[in-house]
């Protein structure tokens, strides 16, 4: 195949087809599509791509090594593999040659109708798996990048953030019930005075007795800070919430709150809450004023306390 490839003219028009078709949620055969950042724009391309899995890892094979999707994903290391409308994010590492036998023997059998496109495009021979220029043509796909680098399916990011808006949604319609169905059955919780709850069952009735009673007609506010995936199934959460008071229209400084939280994604897929740690913003440490009122408050605390010392053994 000559340096530069001459397309046939019909190219651009099917992928485009192809996009608009998966778009839609129909999806044609073994293609997905893989939409990767431009070298120059930084706008995402999408082409339709057919991935296969070879001892657990996936693979998409292209033809030509000037090919402008392989370029982009080549500088970029990274693109959205789509499938219907379905999507996750992978890291795209290009095979050294002596890597990539083991993969074209496997492509026509898992994608035979790959070579026979390749074929009509590149001259590939018949009966074989040889493609001329394929330098760069042989790109691994992994969502298990190396170092332990996780990288995030923006799906599932969007899962656990949304987690944090379940709750302020379930606080704001005084439902303990509602409240409580961001956590796994078993999930814990620890409020901003130090009370542990443990599952659901728990969890729901203080709520409801909590917006019966002493916070009617409050509304949570707040927002995530940041998620760190610690593994494919469990994300570390920061968020920062407070509380505005009935009859009042803006939040309450003295209710400001940081909240660290757990999630982890259940058997049928959805993300739960697993752990959540509520704790006040009273940073001791600003001046002699705060200190003071640290230390006298838990001077009060120890003289006035209603109940018993937690353990520490």
């Amino acid at each position: 195949m000559p340096e530069k490839a001459r397309l046939p003219w019909w190219l651009k028009p099917l992928n485009r087809a192809v996009v608009a078709l998966q778009r839609l949620g129909l999806v044609i055969g073994t293609m997905r599509l893989l939409s990767v950042p431009g070298r120059k724009s930084g706008e995402l391309r999408t082409t339709p791509v057919s991935p296969l899995t070879v001892a657990g890892h996936r693979y998409i094979v292209a033809g030509f090594d000037g090919a402008a999707w392989v370029k982009n994903a080549r500088a970029a290391g990274w693109g959205i593999l789509a499938r219907g409308r379905k999507q996750e994010q992978v890291r795209l590492v290009e095979l050294p040659p002596e890597e990539r036998g083991h993969v074209l023997r496997e492509f026509p059998l898992k994608v035979p109708g790959g070579v026979q496109f390749f074929r009509r495009l590149y001259g590939v021979l018949h009966g074989t798996v040889a493609i001329r220029s394929t330098k760069g043509a042989f790109d691994r796909m992994s969502t298990q990048p190396n170092h332990g680098e996780i990288i995030v399916n923006p799906a599932d990011e969007a899962a656990v953030r949304g987690l944090c808006q379940q709750l302020i949604d379930g606080w704001n319609r005084g439902s303990g019930a509602d409240f409580a169905a961001a956590f796994t059955e078993d999930g814990d919780l620890v409020a901003f005075d130090g009370t542990r709850f443990k599952g659901r069952e728990e969890i729901a009735p203080f709520h409801q007795q909590l917006f019966d009673k002493w916070m009617k007609g409050t509304r949570l506010v707040g927002q995530v800070q940041d998620v760190r995936f610690l593994g494919p199934d469990v994300a570390l959460v920061h968020a920062v919430g407070s509380t505005i008071m009935k009859g009042k229209r803006e939040p309450s400084s003295e209710r400001d709150s940081i909240q660290t939280l757990v999630a982890t994604r259940q058997e049928d897929g959805e993300w739960r809450l697993a752990a959540f740690q509520n704790t006040r913003v009273r940073p001791i440490g600003h001046s002699a004023v705060t200190f003071l009122i640290w230390t006298l408050s838990d001077w009060l605390w120890k003289i006035f306390r209603p109940n018993k010392r937690a353990t520490h053994e």
